[in-house]
């Protein structure tokens, strides 16, 4: 999943992410993010580098061996999506479609009830 963040996110900022981007999208601590990140880095998908600009900044991209990974997580994926609506069929597939997006909808309104329930308990 880092992965598949880092990759998301370099193509809206070719210059790489930070952790703090990848702690959000992940919704986990940014000190879990960086103990990840150096597994990553060690086994040669990530790269560190300091910003150019802000030299406080870290920022991670993938290597080509970490773009492989994605891509090859990216296919089978897709096959395996692409298997599971030939499986079920066109009219089953878009049930279920419209089943997830009422869960997303649900555990959005969730979260989003959640942390109004919690900035009024700061707020206190």
């Amino acid at each position: 999943m880092v992965l598949i963040c880092i990759r998301r996110e370099l193509k809206h900022d070719s210059r790489g992410v930070m952790v703090s981007k990848i702690s959000s999208m992940l919704n986990v601590t940014s000190p879990t993010v960086t103990q990840l990140i150096k597994g990553l880095e060690a086994n040669g998908l990530v790269e560190r580098s300091i910003d150019k600009e802000d030299r406080r900044v870290v920022r991670i991209t993938l290597t080509d061996a970490g773009k492989k990974v994605t891509e090859q997580a990216f296919k089978e994926f897709s096959d395996s999506f692409n298997g599971l609506v030939e499986y079920l069929g066109e009219e089953q597939s878009k049930q279920l479609a419209d089943l997830l997006d009422q869960v997303f909808q649900y555990f959005d309104e969730r979260k989003k009830r959640l942390e109004q329930s919690q900035s009024k308990g700061d707020e206190a």
